[in-house]
């Protein structure tokens, strides 16, 4: 899509591979005005893992992919890297490892609502027009925007 090469600039995909097979990918979000990126979405075979051995290769995996990308960052000369929520005082387990996950890094928390760029702002604005667009046109197009507009 042509609107996607105008934000190729602010999207990152990384991922950490063995033997030929992804084992996690991380879609981040660069917004270099901020010297910031943040690491958006996350895929991993974790959850899928069956036995201790495959979960801590997993766990490895990220840990060595966040940290690649602290240095990647930081040449290409974003100051932060934002690893996404954390969830004080949570009483799952599972968030309690995610926080545990976070804080080996030895970063700070910083409070704030959530960040979004503007330039995902506006492609989400843009995705969901299309969508909407799309959908009119299948569901019968030019009836459904006459009706509107009468």
């Amino acid at each position: 899509l042509p609107i996607l090469d105008a934000y190729a600039s602010s999207i990152c995909f990384l991922m950490a591979i063995r033997e030929g097979k992804p084992l996690v990918m991380h879609a981040c979000l660069l917004d270099r005005a901020s010297a910031r990126a943040r690491i958006y979405y996350i895929a991993s075979g974790f959850r899928d893992a069956r036995t201790l051995h495959e979960r801590a290769l997993f766990g490895q995996a990220a840990r060595l992919l966040c940290w690649q990308e602290m240095l990647y960052f930081r040449d290409l000369g974003l100051r932060y890297l934002d690893l996404g929520g954390y969830l004080p005082d949570p009483d799952d387990p599972r968030m309690q490892g995610i926080n545990r996950f976070k804080e080996g890094f030895g970063g700070r928390i910083v409070e704030e609502s959530d960040y979004v760029s503007y330039p995902l702002n506006l492609l989400r604005l843009l995705m969901r027009s299309r969508r909407r667009l799309s959908r009119e046109r299948t569901i019968g197009g030019e009836e459904i925007l006459a009706a509107r507009a009468g």
